[in-house]
């Protein structure tokens, strides 16, 4: 804040930004009570925000429970050509999806919202973590997708599991040649 004087060295005005777009000229004494009712207001709107996200969340979360119907491991290519062609052998220009889709009984709802990661090991060693994402499962069937680039991952034999909700509800085992 940036506080004028006047002529006997008085605090007279000091300049704010209450809003990125408007410059205001305030006292001192209005300067502050502006500061902290700015700041009060944007610590309730967080602090409603947040409420409202963890309601959300929660409430997805008790849902329908979720079913695995089918796994498919495969490669870029076949995703690209719009396929799903079973693939367990890789070479070092592919790139690895494996695609698991869901449903729930009610199909009149969707599936609430879900914490979902994907762990992918080398020879029983946990190579690439996804971090945890939310997501919606709006409609039945619903895919929940992973990749990586074969290269990226190196030579040898893979696993990749996808959790949801701290359950781990599909595992592709698959092999990466030169």
């Amino acid at each position: 804040m940036r506080v004028r004087r006047h002529c006997c060295n008085k605090p007279r005005f000091a300049m704010m930004w209450p809003t990125p777009r408007v410059l205001t000229l305030f006292s001192t004494d209005e300067a502050d009570d502006a500061m902290k009712s700015t700041a009060r207001a944007w610590m309730i709107a967080g602090f409603c925000s947040a409420n409202l996200l963890a309601a959300n969340l929660l409430t997805g979360c008790a849902g329908e429970p979720i079913r695995t119907l089918n796994v498919v491991l495969t490669s870029g290519a076949s995703v690209h050509a719009g396929k799903r062609t079973p693939v367990h052998r890789f070479g070092h220009d592919d790139y690895v999806w494996q695609l698991v889709d869901f449903s729930w009984s009610n199909l009149d709802q969707n599936g609430g919202i879900h914490r979902c990661t994907w762990n992918w090991y080398r020879n029983g060693v946990l190579v690439s973590k996804t971090p945890q994402k939310y997501l919606r499962f709006g409609h039945s069937p619903y895919t929940l997708e992973t990749h990586r680039p074969a290269a990226a991952l190196g030579v040898g034999q893979f696993r990749v599991e996808t959790v949801v909700d701290d359950q781990v509800v599909a595992t592709s085992s698959f092999e990466i040649v030169d």
